[in-house]
């Protein structure tokens, strides 16, 4: 059964009118992930590994053609000759050799599990390009959401030095007229400071994502990042949960992850095989051709010589050692120490896939508590506000509502950061992340 998630409608408008506003020309997702996929080092390694890879497929193939070989050189001789009581003789001369050598193989099993082990490795380095793909798309969008959270905690500690400003003004005009006490007056300003120091936190919060996020796009901010990002639409976010335990079996067989420890299952399985046949015998081609161009010599005149051969040749290893009984025990405890990995793989994923549905889910109903917090805040606030003009409550109590209705509203907005995230991680784990979902995240954005 599918459950839409719908994110409740909150902004800071709710704490205090003043909300961000946004360029029609804001940096975008898509656009911060367009930089991130150009020059990302993580991702272009990984991008180069696998290109490298793919090539170990045609290697392996290119075992079965046939190779031609040449071989050439000219060598230059020094003659003498002396003969008892005569004058010696010499002659110089020089002597060209050029042969070509072909060989094809004609059957050999090994060629064949080279060729099926590259095929796995191939789409092993596929699916490890996806997950660093995965790994890009999580870590951009992490770092854009971490500048719009950063902003919003900025703005709020704004906001909240600006009203325990107007409070410690109230504070300090009701102590002139004898309304108030010190000590009001001393814990307005003690929270006027703190609050100061949460500002200054708040904003080299912004410049370190800021800088986070430039290090993953390389590519840097041409204006403030508060009126270059684009922000969040809580009301835009929504999502589809399948509920009952027969959706988790049937996504967990598409990630990446697992489906790479099934792939190594396999490959090592060809190695068994392949340690199993090492007694067959390998039989191949071959052939040639070799020219030799000679100068006189004092024994013979000058000659060419060409001679030319054809074969086939076999080979098959009878005792090694004890190697090839060695070899095949090898194999089977690593398909056995393989497998058990594969196994431990299969449960980790499936319970990464229930952590990560539960996240989405949890996070929607702490969306809605905390929505209630700070609707309950707002009017506990007001509540406080009222009675201190008149003389119910203390100044205290007001900065407290203060204090716990920008809390209130810092978390209430950083949960709806937290499940932009949670789903992309379910995403992921269950193989379905790729660049719509960038496309779907820039969505939400306004």
């Amino acid at each position: 059964m599918l459950n839409p998630i719908k994110r409740p409608v909150f902004s800071i408008a709710l704490l205090c009118a003043g909300a961000m506003a946004q360029p029609a020309t804001a940096l975008d997702l898509l656009e911060a992930y367009g930089y991130a996929k150009q020059n990302d080092a993580n991702y272009a390694s990984a991008l180069a590994q696998y290109e490298a890879l793919k090539l170990d497929l045609p290697l392996a193939k290119s075992a079965n053609k046939p190779s031609i070989t040449t071989d050439a050189d000219i060598t230059h001789y020094d003659d003498e000759f002396t003969p008892d009581n005569k004058p010696s003789t010499s002659v110089d001369y020089e002597r060209a050799r050029l042969a070509f050598a072909l060989n094809q193989n004609l059957y050999d099993r090994s060629i064949g599990y080279d060729i099926e082990s590259a095929e796995y490795a191939v789409q092993i380095a596929e699916l490890q390009l996806g997950i660093a793909s995965e790994e890009l798309i999580i870590s951009t969008v992490t770092a854009y959401l971490n500048v719009l959270a950063a902003l919003d905690n900025q703005r709020l500690a704004e906001l909240q030095l600006q009203a325990i400003g107007e409070q410690l003004d109230l504070a300090t005009q009701r102590l002139d007229v004898g309304l108030g006490t010190k000590t009001d007056e001393y814990d307005a300003k003690a929270r006027f400071e703190t609050a100061n120091a949460d500002l200054i936190a708040a904003q080299n919060d912004v410049v370190d994502t800021q800088q986070a996020l430039e290090a993953i796009m390389n590519h840097r901010f041409t204006a403030d990042p508060k009126t270059e990002m684009r922000i969040l639409d809580n009301e835009k976010v929504s999502f589809e949960l399948v509920s009952g335990d027969s959706w988790v079996d049937s996504v967990l067989p598409n990630n990446r992850a697992y489906i790479i420890s099934k792939q190594n299952v396999e490959r090592q399985r060809v190695e068994v095989d392949r340690a199993g046949d090492a007694y067959w015998p390998t039989v191949g081609l071959f052939g040639g051709i070799n020219a030799t161009d000679s100068g006189s010599t004092i024994a013979i005149t000058a000659n060419t010589q060409q001679n030319w051969n054809v074969g086939v040749r076999a080979s098959m290893p009878i005792y090694l050692g004890g190697s090839i009984k060695l070899k095949q025990q090898r194999a089977g405890y690593s398909l056995n120490s393989i497998q058990l990995v594969a196994e431990q793989s299969r449960r980790d994923t499936d319970r990464l896939i229930r952590a990560a549905r539960r996240a989405v889910e949890s996070l929607n109903r702490e969306i809605e508590a905390r929505q209630q917090a700070v609707t309950a805040g707002k009017s506990a606030l007001l509540s406080k506000e009222e009675g201190f003009k008149a003389g119910v409550t203390t100044n205290i109590d007001v900065l407290n509502a203060q204090r716990d209705l920008f809390r209130d509203g810092l978390e209430f907005l950083q949960a709806n950061y937290n499940i932009v995230n949670a789903i992309l991680i379910l995403e992921r784990s269950t193989g379905e992340l790729n660049d719509e979902d960038v496309e779907r995240v820039n969505s939400w954005l306004k």
